[in-house]
This record gives structure tokens, sequence and C-alpha cells, in this order.
């Protein structure tokens, strides 16, 4: 989840890159993979 929040504030600048996360405890993912990111993205034009 770090590397996913470093690559946001590179790609977008921290003051545009404001975000939360969340983990979650389950005893097994999709396709097996140890971590699952979702995003949803709100542009302003």
């Amino acid at each position: 989840m770090n590397g996913c929040s470093a690559l946001l504030h590179r790609l977008f600048g921290r003051e545009i890159a404001q975000h939360a996360r969340t983990a979650m405890g389950v005893a097994a993912t999709p396709l097996s993979c140890p971590v699952v990111i979702a995003a949803e993205l709100a542009f302003r034009a």
C-alpha cells in the first residue's frame, strides 16, 4: 500500500494526490493476489 501511495504522489503531486486507504483481512483474494488496489478518480476541467 505504501508503494501505491508513493506512486500517486509522484504522478500527481502531494497537493492533488490526497487520498484515503484501507486494508482488509480476508481468507483469500481473487487470483490469489496478495494485494488488491482499487481507485476512484475525479478530474476537473
